[in-house]
């Protein structure tokens, strides 16, 4: 019993080592502005495949797990993993395989990362006690209304918070 408790503390030490270089690359392409996918969905087994696009967020991670040990067994086991699932023929269910780089789980993190700063951005708002805000619409080609909202409001320096 003692040694699958252990086993199971280091597969968690793992993952969560894994995990936050992938929310560091989440950070710095969401900083830069870049797309996180490419046009056709990824599937893991093809991570090992130079000549497939795999879109700014899984090359970054691809890339990362050239120089990092901890990402780079990951990415193996993942895409081992994916292979002998694909070759199988087997569709395995939702969370046969859980790699960290689905879509699904990106889209998960994003939208925590999210929320997490429209609470950092509501309390800091609260505690400046004045704020103004701005909301301008504008239509694209196809005639949808596309709408911001920057909030602007002072701390210890003045901030100006795109919303939407």
């Amino acid at each position: 019993m003692v040694p699958q408790m252990s086993l199971h503390r280091e597969q968690v030490r793992r993952r969560r080592q894994v995990l936050e270089r992938i929310i560091d690359v989440m950070k710095l392409i969401g900083k830069r502005g870049l797309s996180y996918r490419s046009k056709q969905g990824e599937a893991a087994y093809t991570l090992d495949d130079d000549t497939i696009d795999h879109g700014n967020f899984l090359e970054m991670i691809v890339l990362l797990g050239k120089y990092d040990i901890c990402l780079k067994e990951h990415l193996t086991l993942c895409i081992e993993k994916s292979k002998q699932i694909h070759q199988s023929g087997s569709r395995g269910g939702r969370g046969a395989l859980v790699t960290l780089l689905s879509k699904t789980t990106i889209d998960y993190i994003i939208t925590t990362i999210q929320r997490l700063m429209k609470t950092t951005i509501a309390a800091e708002v609260q505690e400046s006690g004045m704020y103004s805000v701005q909301i301008d619409t504008t239509q694209d080609i196809t005639a949808h209304d596309q709408c911001s909202v920057v909030i602007r409001y002072v701390t210890d320096t003045v901030h100006e918070r795109l919303l939407l």
